[in-house]
């Protein structure tokens, strides 16, 4: 992520989400309520969780709900302005492992 990203994802956690933490809720037409990883493609949604990955077309699906961020509001309310900068540059040089 860019550093533009990573202050966007910080400040602001739910004006995007990322790739991959896409939750949200299913209420499919015959009643079951699906809730977790759903991803959004043009014609189905994909429910994906450790033990169970599942398609449902866009006419089994009753509402789509997407959730909010997992990631809290108001995380840089109590740090300074040094502390936020530690904060951008740790997370810019973070490596994948």
């Amino acid at each position: 992520m860019s550093l533009a990203e990573i202050k966007t994802a910080i400040s602001r956690p739910n004006e995007t989400i990322a790739t991959g933490f896409e939750d949200g809720t299913l209420v499919l037409v015959d009643g079951r309520l699906i809730s977790g990883n759903i991803t959004v493609e043009e014609d189905h949604y994909l429910y994906s969780s450790a033990d169970k990955n599942e398609s449902f077309t866009k006419v089994e699906v009753e509402v789509y709900s997407p959730a909010i961020s997992g990631m809290p509001e108001g995380l840089l309310e109590d740090l300074g302005k040094h502390e936020i900068d530690d904060l951008h540059y740790f997370l810019v040089n973070l490596k994948g492992e």
